[in-house]
């Protein structure tokens, strides 16, 4: 039943748009002059609800060439009582090896801070840091960006949805930098 309602709104868009270039087409006084005119006013009237899904789209993939990394700042120094007595750490579980934070909570917070609508409607900026909380350095700041699309919606997604998280994860520092005990 939805994809017939969406067949009848694009439907009649269609013919609204072709109305409407019809009827700017004939500000032209030649045949040519009409048909450049009734293609350039379709082809707005098409692009134009999704050109802010387009724009927000290249607008994230130029921060993730340029802003989205994952930077070491200093050492991660995990004390001894969090590893057991074979040297392996208490605070990894799981069948996929994830860090569980709440068995860290007394040595190292994980604090993350989002910039709503970042250069760009829909753009979120997030920025996630590993601090040490006996002597609050920051230790790791990873930064991703995720873009939730252009105000036309499809299933919960605009148009041009995508994100990009910097490997490796802060999980993943943890387990290869780490100095152990």
């Amino acid at each position: 039943m939805a994809g017939l309602v969406i067949v009848v709104i694009f439907c009649v868009y269609t013919a609204l748009a072709v109305f409407i270039a019809r009827r700017a087409g004939r500000l032209a006084h030649s045949r040519t002059g009409r048909n450049i005119v009734v293609a350039a006013v379709l082809v707005f009237l098409y692009v134009a609800p999704v050109a802010d899904g387009i724009y927000g789209y290249f607008v994230l993939q130029r921060l993730c060439a340029t802003e989205a990394k994952t930077e070491v700042l200093k050492p991660i120094r995990i004390p001894p009582e969090y590893f057991n007595p074979d040297g392996s750490p208490k605070f990894v579980v799981g069948e996929f090896k994830h860090v569980d934070w709440r068995l860290l909570r007394e040595t190292l917070q994980l604090r993350n801070v989002d910039t709503n609508n970042y250069t760009a409607a829909n753009l979120i900026r997030a920025v996630s840091t590993l601090v040490d909380i006996r002597n609050g350095d920051v230790l790791v700041r990873s930064t991703s960006f995720i873009y939730r699309g252009g105000w036309l919606r499809f299933n919960g997604g605009g148009i041009g949805v995508d994100n990009c998280v910097p490997r490796p994860w802060i999980d993943e520092l943890i387990l290869q930098r780490m100095s152990p005990p």
